[in-house]
């Protein structure tokens, strides 16, 4: 395991918002296709496309409560993509666990939800049905 000491509060909130799109994404897109794991969705040229997809509708959620998001290539969408597979590599046979994401939901994707208009969610919506989670 390593570790990285951040040098501003403005690195720590890209962090966290690649680690909020991961935990949402994620998921999702898993169990959607039956379960697979992390690694399979970015082996998949069907899964990487609906990760894609899902990222580009959230994104700009996380980049409207992200002060001065303009100035932040680390959250243009291939940039979060690739840091979204570097993380899912890391951890290739990882299943997430659907039970604590829709425990969590709240806190994940809900945050989109919330912070976001749901009309421009719609793929999100449809990948949350498809899993069984109503909004």
């Amino acid at each position: 395991m390593s570790c990285k000491v951040l040098s501003s509060s403005r690195q720590l909130d890209i962090k966290a918002a690649k680690k909020l799109l991961w935990a949402s994404c994620l998921w999702l897109i898993c169990h959607v296709n039956g379960g697979i794991a992390v690694g399979q969705v970015h082996d998949s040229d069907r899964c990487s496309s609906q990760l894609r997809s899902l990222v580009e509708e959230l994104l700009p959620i996380i980049r409207a409560q992200t002060d001065d998001s303009s100035s932040m290539p680390e959250l243009e969408l291939d940039n979060v993509l690739s840091d979204l597979e570097s993380y899912s590599r890391n951890i290739p046979t990882a299943i997430p666990s659907k039970t604590l994401a829709v425990n969590e939901l709240r806190f994940r994707n809900g945050w989109f939800l919330d912070h976001g208009d749901k009309a421009a969610q719609r793929f999100h919506l449809q990948l949350l049905q498809e899993t069984g989670v109503h909004c």
